[in-house]
């Protein structure tokens, strides 16, 4: 039985043998401007440092490369959407004020104007806060391009949906092409923790339990802080036992976002917690496609056996 390791170097040499064949293809293309060299320079670069770095400092880069990810679509999304939800604060907390001036006064203009502003715009107007602040608007981002998609924040402005298309489609490419990387670097760096405690033997006999294994313990530790971190400020609702942290959890590993329970990251402890969720749900969406790849290949493999018999027989009479 093959193991984690072996399998790692097999597609770092498949790797390597297709950055040969681009280099190749691209290097042909005539065009010498300065976009097609920073292109060849940045691949080179890329492949040359995961030829030769060891899988920690490997997943640290990549963590980080999601978090720049969120970090950059988020200022955006701040500069973009920032002003006009301001200006919905301002228009809160006038009408507000106005109403508790004319607090013995019927005025049903006054309090329909309330009524129709946004829960959250209402709650963070009265924090002082602005939801398109840069750590929100990199919460919004992250929950773009993991499609999760809350529903808690949304653009405004014409800009900013538009951004929307200009950032989503190639931010989901490029995070779950860096989540595969994590998640094959996940795999092998369980194996090699489980095989300090028992042989590789028995670890491959076991291999999917011992790995469901692990995956749930973390899965209920991270339930267990998010629940300790839980209040209704900011975004954070709904999560007043661990069972409703374990609910949201699930619904947020597996993308489905509803909603109806959020975590809450406002302290600093928060922030922290943010950044865990972030690193287990891009690792355990790794792991996924990791595993959908390989039932890929071994349904392909199938096809070709069963192929090459279909041949046999046929060539036999």
């Amino acid at each position: 039985m093959v193991s984690n390791e072996e399998k790692f170097e097999r597609e770092n040499t498949a790797r390597s043998l297709r950055w040969e064949r681009f280099d190749a293809e691209f290097n042909g293309i005539s065009s010498d401007n300065i976009c097609t060299r920073s292109v060849k320079f940045v691949i080179r670069l890329w492949k040359n440092w995961t030829d030769r770095a060891s899988r920690c400092p490997q997943c640290i880069v990549l963590y980080f490369l999601i978090l720049m990810l969120a970090g950059t679509g988020g200022a955006i999304f701040c500069l973009i959407e920032y002003d006009e939800e301001q200006r919905k604060i301002d228009k809160y907390h006038e009408i507000h004020n106005e109403l508790i001036k004319t607090f013995n006064k019927t005025n049903l203009a006054l309090i329909y104007s309330y009524d129709k502003f946004d829960p959250i715009v209402k709650e963070f107007a009265n924090l002082g806060k602005n939801r398109w602040e840069f750590h929100y608007s990199a919460f919004f981002a992250a929950t773009t391009f993991t499609t999760n998609g809350f529903g808690i924040q949304y653009p405004a402005t014409t800009y900013g949906k538009l951004f929307c298309f200009l950032y989503g489609f190639p931010a989901i490419v490029g995070y779950f092409g860096i989540a595969r990387q994590i998640g094959l670097l996940a795999i092998i760096g369980i194996e090699a923790a489980w095989c300090r405690i028992i042989s590789r033997e028995k670890y491959l006999r076991c291999r999917g339990r011992l790995l469901a294994l692990t995956l749930g313990v973390v899965y209920f530790i991270l339930a267990i802080l998010l629940k300790a971190q839980a209040t209704d400020v900011g975004f954070g609702q709904g999560m007043y036992t661990l069972a409703d942290a374990i609910y949201f959890l699930f619904t947020t590993t597996f993308t489905i976002g509803f909603g109806d329970v959020m975590m809450s990251g406002n302290s600093g402890f928060g922030l922290v917690l943010t950044g865990l969720l972030a690193l287990w749900l891009a690792t355990t969406s790794g792991i996924m496609l990791c595993f959908l790849t390989k039932m890929n290949k071994q349904e392909e493999e199938t096809k070709t056996l069963t192929t090459c018999e279909e041949s046999k027989v046929v060539s036999n009479e």
